[in-house]
């Protein structure tokens, strides 16, 4: 295998009758570094495929299914880029080289697709008389001649119309063609500007991304089950995780779907294991269990609202059963009256949406905005929904993030946070009438550590010693107090006469006198307290002391 090749395309095959014929027109019509890796499941092909430097045959001797085949293929490929086709389909000239300039355009995180067309691939004809017969179960016998020379036709034709650019999938969930999108403003401006169009979800059988974006996503992932939902799988890995799924409008390749019993289904899968990786799916996704899911399943959803095979109850239950989550990240609060909206994080969002249930049924929420929407419309206003997850550490910047956000989509006056400022209560600004509600309020109350000491509460005993030789101001400027200052004569006085006539506690006076026992002054300190006595008029008693 050659190490210079940009583009990998992995074809997952079993029995597959057109194999060879789907790897000639690839190779045909190829026109960048392209390799294709065939990976035979469990059987060889019939007819067998020419050998050729740009195609790599894998065989398995016994069957891997679907995704573990795409998968052996991918580990591989070497290739920047990597797709995933299946093994009956035909391609537009220079399919490989445009599909690689549009995923250039759009980056690594992209999972992108070509216009898909039906493949006419061949014709019963009737080898005595000429009559043909589109492709379809083989007939008995010619409806022209009556004669049983009946043969395959090849014509591998990618036919012009159907052209199909948009998918989605139901609430179920089941894929479904998505026409409706097609019809939207935004779909038409991006068809025109850009020639890329998105699409809700994927039909599976051609899907293009980086190599590594495959491997870090784990695109096919075998536990959900060798084969079904792979198109809303690979649609939602690359949603939830980010990143955008788009149709090339610049190129096509067109698609057998195997309808009849001549080219039915090739892998033994039962209908309950296609159930079972059905509920797998949903499972992972729906219950936000994915552990690189960034997004709920919902933005998804609300991002192509309104969608086939979806009515608002079952959003409305999507979103119920996604807030059910213990996951870190951001939460929405919505009220469905007047459109306000409240941005919120958690550790557990499960446990923080239970809490504030609980407080707004129990009238007791500390967000009044909040708490007078619930009062005046009811419980069923206010929209609760996961908006983003992140790991705890990240939570405030993403809350930051999301409130600038909304704040400029919406305007402030619409939002119910009472601060613009994640984590605090900074930039909330106060009326008057609620700083004097908020000064009556506190009006009498005594701080709780008032008349306590470090001798008699430990609360306050293991606050003083954190505060043991340690200066909070050291080189800074002290912001208030008089370190550094000295009072005025005129501040001097008036502390002073502020002083005077207060009578002292008897405990006052016993601390006092504890503090000075033992203590020397001055020659210069004793005068300056006789001078200071002088001054204020007072004498001595009989001890000659001053009074």
């Amino acid at each position: 295998m050659k190490n210079n090749y940009i583009f990998s395309v992995i074809i997952p095959a079993r029995n597959e009758m057109f194999l060879k014929n789907t790897i000639d027109d690839l190779i045909k019509n190829k026109e960048a570094e392209t390799e294709v890796i065939a990976v035979l499941d469990g059987a060889w092909v019939d007819p067998p495929i020419e050998q050729h430097p740009d195609v790599n045959i894998i065989y398995v001797n016994k069957s891997i299914g679907q995704r573990a085949a795409t998968n052996l293929g991918v580990r591989l490929s070497r290739s920047k880029y990597v797709a995933k086709l299946d093994a009956h389909c035909s391609f537009d000239k220079g399919f490989d080289r445009k599909m690689i300039e549009a995923i250039e355009k759009v980056g690594e995180k992209t999972t992108i697709l070509p216009v898909m067309r039906n493949l006419w691939a061949f014709d019963w004809e009737c080898l005595d008389c000429k009559w043909t017969i589109y492709q379809d179960k083989a007939p008995k016998k010619c409806d022209a001649c009556g004669g049983n020379k009946l043969h395959m036709k090849m014509l591998w034709i990618g036919k012009h119309n159907p052209q199909s650019t948009s998918y989605c999938f139901d609430a179920e969930p089941k894929f479904r063609y998505f026409e409706d999108w097609k019809h939207r403003p935004q779909y038409a401006k991006d068809k025109k500007e850009k020639g890329l169009t998105e699409t809700m979800s994927i039909q599976g059988s051609c899907f293009m991304l980086e190599r590594k974006r495959y491997q870090e996503l784990n695109i096919c992932d075998e536990t959900l089950g060798s084969w079904g939902n792979q198109g809303i799988e690979v649609a939602l890995k690359t949603r939830l995780a980010g990143g955008r799924v788009l149709v090339n409008h610049n190129t096509w390749y067109a698609h057998l779907f195997r309808t009849k019993a001549e080219f039915g289904f090739p892998w033994p899968v039962s209908g309950r294991s296609q159930k079972q990786t059905k509920e797998n799916v949903k499972d992972l996704f729906w219950n936000c269990k994915w552990d690189k899911q960034i997004y709920p399943v919902s933005k998804v959803v609300e991002q192509f609202w309104p969608v086939k095979g979806w009515v608002d109850d079952d959003l409305r239950q999507l979103k119920l059963n996604e807030i059910k989550t213990k996951r870190s990240g951001l939460y929405k609060i919505k009220s469905l009256s007047n459109g306000r909206i409240y941005i919120g994080s958690a550790v557990n969002i499960a446990n923080r949406i239970f809490e504030h249930m609980k407080d707004l049924k129990q009238k007791n929420h500390c967000n009044t905005h909040l708490q007078n929407t619930w009062d005046k419309y009811g419980e069923g206003d206010l929209e609760f929904s996961v908006l983003y997850f992140c790991k705890a550490e990240d939570l405030l910047v993403n809350e930051q993030h999301f409130i600038d956000e909304y704040k400029e989509k919406i305007g402030w006056d619409n939002m119910f946070n009472i601060s613009p400022t994640a984590g605090s209560s900074l930039g909330r600004e106060c009326s008057e009438e609620t700083k004097e509600k908020i000064s009556q309020a506190q009006m009498g109350k005594e701080a709780w550590n008032k008349g306590l000491t470090k001798e008699t509460d430990d609360r306050v005993n293991i606050y003083a010693q954190k505060l043991v030789g340690r200066n909070p101001f050291e080189g800074k400027e002290h912001p208030k107090g008089m370190l550094g200052k000295a009072h005025s004569e005129e501040t001097k006085e008036l502390i002073g006469l502020a002083q005077r006539g207060i009578p002292k506690s008897e405990e006052h006076n016993r601390k006092n006198s504890e503090a000075h026992k033992g203590k020397i002054f001055t020659e210069e300190h004793r005068e300056n307290l006789r001078q200071a006595q002088k001054e204020l008029n007072r004498g001595r008693n009989e001890k000659g002391q001053y009074f």
